[in-house]
């Protein structure tokens, strides 16, 4: 099973209510700079990594890199019997489950199972004990 999250924090906070599985980040601030239309997930990461570049938020190279690693695992989301997106309420995770779910639809292999989590709080911020429910009722 693989988890997509909006962050590290995200994971940690999955990790400690022992989900298992991969865990995977899905981080880039969609709601500022360019997302231009028409792009494959790899030409908008280009984009997007010059962007946090040109914003001092990363050095090139290290934001390219970010977005290769987190694109390759993408990439092989058929390979899992399942993948989970967490999301919550807010506007950074809807972009990022919009982002997320046309490139599922772009894809060319079949995925076995994909499950959507919404929260109505930010992923992390309430009982960790909690989440394990969260997954059982997807």
């Amino acid at each position: 099973m693989l988890h997509i999250v909006n962050g590290d924090c995200a994971i940690q906070a999955l990790k400690d209510s022992g989900i298992e599985g991969d865990f995977l980040s899905w981080l880039d601030v969609l709601h500022d700079g360019p997302v231009p239309e028409g792009l494959s997930l790899e030409e908008l990461s280009e984009v997007r990594a010059e962007f946090i570049a040109d914003c001092d938020w990363a050095v090139l190279e290290k934001a390219k890199n970010a977005f290769q690693k987190r694109d390759i695992v993408f990439r092989k989301c058929h390979e899992y019997d399942e993948v989970v997106l967490w999301n919550s309420f807010e506007l950074f995770d809807q972009l990022h489950i919009m982002q997320l779910l046309d490139g599922f639809a772009q894809a060319k292999d079949n995925f076995q199972h994909l499950s959507v989590i919404f929260f109505d709080d930010y992923l992390g911020s309430g009982s960790i004990e909690s989440l394990p429910q969260w997954l059982e009722k997807r």
